[in-house]
Formats: structure tokens, C-alpha cells, sequence
């Protein structure tokens, strides 16, 4: 038994989108007997009901234990605190502190125990047919070149309805899975709703620019033009900024009639009609704003705004690197409105103290609604990873500050993790943080098995290498060597010798540069050059399949365990296959 704050809606009257429902609803103290833990909504006991049983429990009891109070035909449970709680409250009449949204969203998530919702506020959140947290069905954009499988367009629909209600997201799904073809399908369904007005800033590691280049060129055609942008302020879009049009005034808005999402500029609804709620500048304010800009003198010299481009070279989509977008984000927060922002590869804001993390978080403040993370790692070092992504797309959700966080999930869900304690208190924390970012994190894997179900099934083909006489050759001086020198020793010494012995014939199976020269085998042929193809079989068969997957335009992936290994065959690739720009060889990490 505990005294709570109970939610109720003011009228009949009901928020059309979530950030609304603060002002839809009073708040009240209420007592509320027994918990959801016990598997059963508490039962909500008017304040002025409960005063009696408050003063009995005030009483102090043996051991300062709970008193156990029969009332009603009810046994309850009441601490001195909790009575003194409840008679505070029945004194003094005054109302619970408000309530925003996100607490109200947490409480709809059932990660605010002193708080609860009445049935028809907590239908606005999980009701399966209206409720915010839900996923409805979308069609896919006609213009998407491409037929998404079923978890696909389970992923498009989910990114649809965050991006309606105005909520970031992260997509987490697996390697492989698709996160691309998701993201761009989210955004042809800005565009034919009207919201790419402005342009979407994406951004990539450099490494994938020229992968998403070809990605939307495959999947959206002409029907998103897109601009890569690579730190020339000079060059940014034809729809730059008009001049004294402050960078606040960019956030889309949402028809509190049909939940449509609408751009700044648009008076009224796309969908229904609906006018335009009072605050950001519609249309009109926008022309006044840009005749403003026209009777303005033009600025000389340096800080001068960006001249817009010829409409023909508008774009939809502005897409960067991390890099560029370090060196160049405080002009273009001067420069250039967006629609939003989609992070690939988005543990790359992991770190709250980098500079990138910091620049990305405050871009999103001048920007639209939409903000998507796409990482397929959310979580690389500690839950600290998590936390970061979210004040990028719901900043302020998890807890108000980063100690913040540490001190209430982090630290004893690591602690616990490191114990392997299923302490009760940390195990509900667990749940709790679960409950918060479930609505805003879509996870899956290939190995799950709806996911496993619409894959493509897995061919292996293995391919039998023979050594080259030079590879015989090291290989069975490596093995002799090996063996004599394990020969003398014991213990944990003799297998150390074993395993080098082991990792050097490995490397030689690899190519015979590969190897230390320092260990290379004394009396066997000189060391071959790491572009002799010949003087490995593995190196000759991986050039001759190479040869047919770069005839067909096709891509590969080449793993190694040894980076003495990978460094060899992108000298080799690179000697061989790049007589065309597009035969590139990046280099990177597993980790």
C-alpha cells in the first residue's frame, strides 16, 4: 500500500499524438493496494478513504518492520514512511508535481511504479489498434525497386510509426539484414508524404558513402535525389536556408486530427486538411521570411550565406562521413535545414566526450523530428554505449544525464553481469531499462528463426588448395624445427612451443611472406615475394575465383585471422584488380 499519482483524462476529449497527452489529462493522489509484481493491476483507493488506516500504520512496530493491517476485508501492508506519505498528502491538497510526456510515457510502460494510469490513458499507449506503441501497416512506397521480406517491411512499418509520432529510433537488426533498403524505404514514404521539403542529412563512415550512393541509385532510382557532401558550404543544397530564417523553426509538425507527419512549410495537413497548429511558420511565413532575405543587403566577404543552387540540383537526401560532418557541422547548422537525420553504423556516437558524438546531438536540436540510428552493434563496451545512441534520438528519455544513467542502470547491471548475482533489485532494473527502450529498439537476428525462415538459404562451397613446392618445402622445415624444440621442454612451455609452431604453419598455408622473417626456417629457398601469386595454392585459387566475381560485378568479403595475411592479399588486389576505380579494397576490423 503506497500513496501514488493517478492520471485520468480531463474529458472525453483525446490527444491526436503523444507529446500532447501532458496537456489531456489531471493528476491526483490516490493509495494504491498491491503491485504489478504480484502479477495484478493495484487496486487505485481514493486518498481521503485511506487517512484511518494511514494513522494506524503510523505507529511504530517492532524491528521497524511494515504493519500488517486488516481493513475492509483487505490485509495490507504499510511502512511508517508510506503512512506518513499518505498523510502528508491528505493535509496539505495540493496536486502531484506535473507531469511531461515522458514521464507519462513511462508510465505507460510501466517504468514509474509511484504512477499510474487510469484504463483509458493507458490504452493510448498500448491498445493494439490506436495506442502510440504499436505497429501499423503501412503500403511500401511504389517507387522502392525492391520487394522487402517480411521482417523488412515488419522494420518499415515500425520506422514509419516512430517517425509519425515524432519519436527517434534504433534499428539494431543483424549484418546483413538489410538496415539500408529499410532506411531508404522510410524515406521515400517522407517524400511522397511531403516531408522531405528539406533535405534528410545522412550520415555514413567514409568507407560506406559510395555504398549508399549505389544503394539509393538501386532502391529509389531518380526518385530520391541525393547529394554527397564532402565540406564545401558553397555547394549545399538548392533549399539552403533563407536568410533570417533562425534554424529552430525547422522541426516538422503533426496534424493533431489524423497523426499525419507535415512539413514547416505546409499551412494545413496533407491528409486531412487539418490547419496548421499555432507556433512554427507555415507558408506564408515563409515567404515573408525569404522577401525579408531578398530586401536584405547581401553580406561580403567571409560568413556569407551559402547562395542556393539552381532548383534542378536540389536534393532530398545530403549524404556525409563522420569525418566531413566534424569538421564542417557548425556551418552547416548556419547554413542548411533538415528534415532529420538517419546514423549508420551509429555506434560511432558510443562516446559521449567526442567531439562527432557531441556535434551530431546538437545538429538534431535544429533539425526536424526524424532521427534514426542504424547499428548493428548498439552495445560494443558498456551500457553507456546505449545511452548515448538514445540522447540522440529521444535525448533526455533514459535519464537526465550520463552519471545519471551510470548510477541507475549501468554500474549494477555490470556489477551483477561480472557476479553473475541474480540479485532481485537488479534483476527488476534489468526489466525496467528493458521496458523503456523496447518501444525504440528493433532487434534481430539472423539466427532467429522467423528471421532464418525468410533468408535465402546459406551455400558453402569449400575449395581443396594444394601447397606450392615452396610451401612443402617451409612447411616441413617449420614442422621439424617445431617438434625438436619441443622436445627439451615440459609443461606449459612445451605447449607454447606447440601452439607458435601451429600459428607459423598456419601462415605459411597462407603464403610463405606471411611469416616472421626472423622465423623463417634456416635452410630452405629465400622468402618469396608477397606478390608472387604462385608461391601460394590458396592465393592462386582466391585470384582465380576473384577474376570471375569482379567479371559479374559482384562483391566480396575476405576474412582472415592474420593481418599479416590481409595486408598481403590487398597489395595483391590491389596490383591486380584496380585498373577500374570501382575495384576499391577497404580494410577493416571485426571488432
Amino acid at each position: 500500500m503506497c500513496l501514488t499519482t493517478w492520471v485520468q483524462f480531463r474529458d472525453d476529449k483525446r490527444p491526436s499524438v503523444w507529446r500532447d497527452i501532458s496537456n489531456h489529462v489531471k493528476l491526483e493522489w490516490a493509495v494504491a493496494v498491491g503491485d504489478r509484481a504480484s502479477g495484478s493491476e493495484p487496486e487505485v483507493l481514493a486518498l481521503k478513504d485511506c487517512r484511518r488506516i494511514a494513522l494506524e500504520g503510523q505507529r511504530p512496530t517492532q524491528n521497524n518492520s511494515p504493519s500488517i493491517i486488516t481493513w475492509e476485508g483487505r490485509v495490507v501492508s504499510l511502512t511508517v514512511k508510506e503512512a506518513e506519505a499518505i498523510l502528508k498528502a491528505s493535509r496539505e491538497s495540493t496536486a502531484p508535481a506535473a507531469l511531461g510526456s515522458f514521464a507519462l510515457l513511462k508510465a505507460g510502460l510501466g517504468a514509474m511504479p509511484n504512477v499510474l494510469l487510469e484504463k483509458k490513458v493507458q490504452s493510448f499507449f498500448d491498445d493494439p489498434a490506436t495506442g502510440l506503441i504499436r505497429v501499423k501497416d503501412v503500403p511500401v512506397p511504389e517507387k522502392l525497386s525492391a520487394i522487402l521480406r517480411p521482417y523488412q517491411a515488419t522494420g518499415y512499418h515500425w520506422l514509419v510509426n516512430n517517425a509519425r509520432n515524432g519519436l527517434g529510433c534504433i534499428l539494431a537488426d543483424d549484418m546483413g539484414l538489410g538496415k539500408t533498403v529499410q532506411a531508404i524505404a522510410l524515406m521515400l514514404f517522407l517524400k511522397k508524404s511531403h516531408m522531405l521539403a528539406r533535405p534528410m542529412l545522412v550520415i555514413v563512415p567514409t568507407g560506406l558513402l559510395s555504398n549508399w550512393s549505389r544503394e539509393l541509385k538501386k532502391w529509389a532510382g531518380d526518385d530520391l535525389a541525393f547529394q554527397v557532401f564532402h565540406g564545401n558550404c558553397k555547394k549545399l543544397l538548392a533549399n539552403a536556408r533563407p536568410t533570417g530564417r533562425p534554424a529552430a523553426q525547422a522541426a516538422n509538425w503533426i496534424c493533431p486530427r489524423c497523426e499525419e507527419l507535415n512539413n514547416t512549410l505546409r499551412d494545413a495537413c496533407n491528409n486531412c486538411g487539418a490547419p496548421k497548429p499555432p507556433g512554427a511558420i507555415g507558408a506564408a511565413g515563409a515567404a515573408a521570411g525569404a522577401a525579408r532575405a531578398a530586401a536584405a543587403p547581401k553580406a561580403a566577404g567571409k560568413g556569407k550565406r551559402a547562395r542556393a543552387l539552381p532548383e534542378e540540383q536540389s536534393a532530398h537526401i545530403m549524404l556525409t562521413s563522420y569525418g566531413t560532418f566534424r569538421t564542417s557541422a557548425k556551418n552547416l547548422m548556419k547554413e542548411q535545414q533538415f528534415a532529420g537525420i538517419i546514423l549508420d553504423e551509429a555506434q560511432n556516437i558510443k562516446n559521449h566526450g567526442t567531439q562527432v558524438a557531441k556535434l551530431v546531438k546538437e545538429m538534431a536540436d535544429c533539425c526536424g523530428t526524424v532521427r534514426v540510428a542504424l547499428s548493428g552493434t548498439p552495445v560494443e563496451n558498456s551500457l553507456a554505449d546505449l545511452h548515448s545512441c538514445f540522447e540522440f534520438i529521444l535525448p533526455g528519455y533514459l535519464a537526465n544525464s550520463k552519471s545519471e544513467f551510470t548510477k541507475e542502470f549501468a554500474k549494477p547491471l555490470a556489477a551483477a553481469a561480472r557476479k553473475q548475482d541474480p540479485v532481485p533489485e537488479v534483476a527488476e532494473k534489468q526489466r525496467l531499462l528493458q521496458r523503456l527502450i523496447q518501444p525504440f529498439v528493433m532487434r534481430r537476428l539472423k539466427s532467429d528463426k522467423k528471421i532464418a525462415a525468410d533468408l535465402p538459404d546459406k551455400v558453402e562451397q569449400n575449395h581443396d588448395c594444394e601447397l606450392s613446392p615452396v610451401q612443402e618445402t617451409c612447411y616441413q622445415a617449420l614442422q621439424e624445427k617445431g617438434q625438436r624444440d619441443a622436445e627439451g621442454v615440459q609443461g606449459i612451455e612445451r605447449r607454447g612451443q606447440v601452439l607458435a609452431m601451429l600459428h607459423a604453419l598456419r601462415k605459411v598455408c597462407n603464403h610463405p611472406a606471411c611469416l616472421d622473417p626472423e622465423k623463417y626456417p634456416q635452410g630452405t629457398e629465400q622468402i618469396p615475394k608477397s606478390s608472387d601469386i604462385e608461391a601460394s595454392g590458396k592465393c592462386a585459387k582466391l585470384h582465380e575465383l576473384l577474376h570471375s566475381i569482379i567479371a559479374a560485378e559482384e562483391k566480396v568479403l575476405i576474412f582472415s585471422t592474420y593481418l599479416a595475411t590481409i595486408s598481403l592479399l590487398k597489395s595483391q588486389i590491389e596490383e591486380n584488380f584496380n585498373s577500374k576505380a570501382r575495384n576499391r579494397v577497404f580494410v577493416g576490423s571485426g571488432s
